[in-house]
């Protein structure tokens, strides 16, 4: 329950001192009441925001002065003035102030302890006179966090009991790393096939494929040394040189070559022509048409 402070008091003093002596007192008349609501006494931690409102009563004409408003901030070591909201409510003989305050406290106490929030002065103005009015302190009682008595236990009753650790479940994982670790070994095999690592180092091998590579790369290679090439590739298929009459050999040798006869023929006929008589030499682009056929027959593709 809040509780709610009306300094009546204070209007009946000013009422009477009015009467006795009229000229000094006269400015103070302008306020008619100070009401202090305040939020519960106790039941407050550190960290907690406290909420007070304070509502003064001012005859007409007399005016709060913004610069008398408490700032905002650390107003003690311990508390703080987070905010404040101030609202004007006119009547018809008088006018009401109402200040809604949030304080924070961060105080910690090692018991339950009373603190006092320390009150402040607002000044109004009627005419050419300045008035002060004073919002008084209140106070509150704040606790500790900590427990007041710890009871006669051991410190093992104070413990929660250890938690028994669970089995967890991981054959999804177990089978997802083994399913990577197979396509690593795949991937790995497949490189190192292709870059002729141990095993692999030893496969069978393939002049054609690397004639047609060096054919394609050198653009500066001409007809008679592309052909120059291709019968080193045939000498090294064939195992010795190999000369236009030992064709049917080689290709009872090479049966993955005899698709490709006609072709093999005649370069052999027009490298004949060339190096023995007045033929031309083979362009390079079909020397290099038939070192990618007589590979692909090497790898054993159609």
């Amino acid at each position: 329950m809040n509780c709610v402070w009306r300094s009546s008091v204070l209007s009946i003093a000013l009422l009477g001192s009015l009467a006795v002596f009229p000229g000094p007192y006269a400015a103070m008349a302008q306020v008619r009441s100070v009401d202090l609501s305040l939020p519960r006494e106790y039941g407050f931690f550190i960290g907690d925001t406290l909420e007070s409102d304070v509502e003064i009563e001012v005859a007409k004409g007399t005016h709060l002065l913004a610069a008398s408003l408490p700032a905002t901030g650390r107003v003690t070591y311990w508390l703080e003035l987070r905010d404040f909201k101030l609202t004007t409510t006119e009547r018809p003989d008088t006018t009401l102030y109402r200040l809604a305050m949030r304080y924070q406290t961060f105080y910690a106490p090692l018991d339950t302890r009373r603190m006092k929030v320390p009150g402040f002065d607002l000044q109004f103005e009627a005419g050419s006179q300045t008035i002060q009015a004073k919002v008084p302190d209140w106070s509150f009682v704040t606790s500790s966090l900590r427990e007041i008595e710890p009871g006669g236990r051991d410190a093992d009753e104070l413990l929660a009991p250890d938690f028994l650790a669970q089995p967890l479940a991981l054959r999804s994982d177990e089978l997802r790393l083994l399913g990577l670790s197979l396509l690593f070994l795949i991937s790995l095999g497949g490189l190192g096939y292709h870059r002729a690592w141990w095993p692999f180092h030893n496969r069978p091998a393939r002049p054609f494929a690397r004639t047609a590579r060096v054919i394609a790369k050198d653009r500066g290679l001409d007809g008679a040394g592309a052909m120059g090439l291709l019968h080193r590739a045939f000498d090294a298929s064939f195992g010795c040189r190999l000369l236009a009459d030992d064709l049917p050999t080689f290709l009872a040798k090479k049966p993955e070559m005899r698709p490709f006869a006609g072709e093999i023929t005649s370069f052999f006929a027009q490298s004949r022509s060339f190096f023995f008589g007045t033929g031309v030499a083979v362009t390079r682009a079909e020397a290099a048409r038939l070192a990618r056929l007589l590979a692909r027959a090497e790898r054993g593709r159609p």
